[in-house]
Parts: structure tokens; sequence; C-alpha cells
């Protein structure tokens, strides 16, 4: 996962007084995740020096948009944006909906800060990128710039499974021996993939364990492509149990690495 942090710091004098007070932290906008053709989870974190109280942090939230120069919080008709007004620090996420299938979508996490003194406000900017509101309060500053595209809106008869860097057929490709199994496997085009293959044991017994989330499973034996000699391991998905067998048929469920 790519992570660029960017460095703010907030610095507030006092006419007429020597003390210094500042905030300074760390904004990061984090890819984002669970991409569909119409919405998306986007994830950041804030890390936030109040420096004694003196700073509070008011908003968190996400602007996105399909033109990079509209990202603001100050232009909501403009862009989109979730947000909540909890001042917790550290990781958080948001999802957006309502997106546009096929579409590729700019992103900034953001945050509002006040400050408890109101004059002869400086902020200081590093690497050039965050933005705020230089004269009124609150102040609003915002992380990395993030790009992601979602999907096309077409429905996928397959579920990608990140765990195991393997994509999952939604429906059994039906009941055969063995090498019939193979054959059937390495025939599939689904997706316009034509890399699909039987599991081996230690995948079908993570889809056995995963199988309400994937579904379409019987409660019945499915094929692996495990073997040792002539005989060939497959998994009860009624109960988990294990076993190899020399010929019959059971059923056959697909996957390819990615």
């Amino acid at each position: 996962m790519k992570k660029v942090t960017l460095f703010l710091v907030l610095s507030i004098c006092i006419l007429g007084c020597e003390d210094s007070y500042y905030t300074d932290g760390r904004i990061t906008t984090y890819d984002a995740t669970e991409i569909t053709a119409q919405s998306a989870l986007l994830k950041g974190n804030i890390e936030i020096n109040t420096n004694g109280g003196y700073t509070t942090l008011l908003r968190r939230g996400f602007v996105y948009s399909t033109d990079p120069s509209k990202l603001s919080a100050f232009t909501e008709n403009l862009c989109g944006m979730v947000y909540d007004d909890l001042s917790n620090e550290g990781n958080f996420q948001m999802s957006a909906m309502n997106l546009m299938p096929n579409t590729k979508y700019y992103c900034k996490a953001f945050v509002v800060l006040e400050n408890s003194y109101s004059d002869n406000v400086e902020i200081y900017y590093y690497n050039g990128q965050l933005s705020g509101n230089h004269t009124d309060k609150p102040y609003v500053f915002y992380g990395n710039q993030i790009e992601f595209t979602t999907a096309d809106g077409v429905v996928q008869n397959f579920i990608t499974m990140p765990e195991q860097r393997i994509m999952v057929q939604k429906t059994d490709l039906g009941s055969a021996d063995w090498n019939t199994a193979v054959t059937m496997c390495s025939n599939s085009n689904v997706g316009g993939y034509s890399d699909w293959r039987l599991p081996t044991l230690a995948e079908l017994q993570y889809l056995y364990t995963n199988r309400t989330t994937i579904g379409g499973f019987s409660s019945t034996w499915y094929w692996s492509s495990t073997s040792t000699g002539s005989y060939h391991y497959a998994v009860d998905f009624s109960d988990g149990y294990y076993d190899y067998w020399s010929g019959g048929s059971r059923q056959v469920r697909a996957v390819r690495s990615y």
C-alpha cells in the first residue's frame, strides 16, 4: 500500500508577546480500497500535536473529485466530501458513495483545526503541497493526493481473495472426474481470463473456511489440484474433512492467481 506523508507546522505568535505557540503533525491519504462501480473506501491517518491544548481537531474527512483542481472543502458544490466531527487522531476511513462507474477520481484527506489564538497567525508549509486558510479560523489542511478508478459496472462472476492472492469463480463448473476437472478449469474464460485452474489443497481449505463469503458451494466434495501418485485430494464442503481419491466425480470450482 502506497503511503505518502506530508508535514505541517502551524506557528502562532501573539503580538507583543515573546511566547510562540505552534501545532505540528502530519496528514496522510492512503490508497482507496473496496472499489466498486459506485463506491470506494477512503482511508487516512492524522497525527496532531495540540501543544498543550492550544489546538483542537474539529473535523476530519476526505474530498474527492474527477477534477484535481477542485479538491477543496470550501467548494463542496464542486467536489464530493465525506467527513465527521470527531476529534480522534490515528487511522480513519469513510465510504464515498454514488460514484460514477469507470471513472478516475482524485482524493485528499483533510482536517479542520481551531487554535485558541486569532491574532498574527503565520502558517508554514513543508513540501509545498499543504493548503490552508491563512487568515480566518478555523484552519483547513490537506494531505497528499491519491487517485483511483471505479469499476466498469459490469457484474463480475468471480470474487477476489487478497489474503491468498487468488480469484475464485462464484459458481461451480460442474461435476467431473479429476482429469476432466483440470480441463474444465483450463478451458474456462470467466472474466476474460484464460488461466483458471483447480485450487491447491491449501487453497481449497481456505475456500471452505470462507465458503459463505464466496457463495455458491454445495455440501459435497470438491477436487483440488494436489495429488500423491494417482490419488487426488478433495475437501468435503459439508464439514471441511479432506481425503484423496483415485477416481469418481467431484464438484469443480476454479481459481486463478493474480
